[in-house]
């Protein structure tokens, strides 16, 4: 199991404009020590200069609830999860302590993916199911952008689907739901050509 540290701090402006700031990639160098001044976009990815050398940093889609987790990729390949939230003051200020604490963490294994690549190359993949946002970041690191973007995706959900298209990986369906039973129906929906349902 490895060690995480709490870090919190109070800043005096609303939580919506605190979210806005914190999860806009061009002002990383503002707040996030250890990243340098440049920071660009290229492709629709994030790069920042680091003690490491070039990092990329990919925030969690947007969304209403604070969720500004967000990972670093170093030179080297390795994967940093960093959870964030931006909460509103109200609950501290009756009395309640506030702890974030990261329930899971994807991490891929490498396994099978070159097997995947042969398949999306040859176009022998119907489709690619997704359950998280955090599963199309792992798809996308195992096969590369190109490869990805092959297959139409069938997402669990709005935020997942989010993540499939901010990817530019077609979207084929989304589940009417969040659930497995869902997913799969979309994906049969889907490959038997019986239509999209979002």
């Amino acid at each position: 199991m490895s060690e995480s540290r709490h870090l919190s701090t109070h800043i005096a402006r609303p939580a919506a404009e605190v979210y806005a700031f914190v999860t806009d990639p061009a002002r990383l160098p503002e707040w996030a020590a250890g990243l340098g001044g440049r920071v660009e976009e290229r492709d629709g990815r994030w790069f920042a200069d680091s003690p490491m050398g070039e990092v990329e940093v990919r925030f969690a889609p947007e969304n209403p609830f604070g969720v500004a987790d967000h990972d670093v990729t170093l030179p080297d390949g390795q994967v940093f999860s960093n959870p964030m939230r931006v909460l509103p003051d109200g609950l501290t200020e009756r009395g309640c302590r506030v702890d974030v604490v990261p329930v899971y963490r994807t991490s891929g294994d490498g396994a099978g993916a070159g097997a995947l690549c042969d398949a999306l190359a040859a176009g022998r993949v119907d489709a690619v199911t997704f359950a998280s946002a955090s599963a199309v970041r792992g798809f996308i690191d195992a096969v590369g952008a190109d490869l990805a973007r092959r297959a139409p995706a069938v997402s669990i959900g709005p935020v997942t689907s989010d993540a499939v298209k901010a990817a530019g990986i077609p979207l084929g369906a989304e589940a009417t739901e969040a659930s497995i039973d869902a997913l799969a129906a979309a994906t049969v929906r889907l490959v038997s050509g019986h239509g999209v349902t979002a």
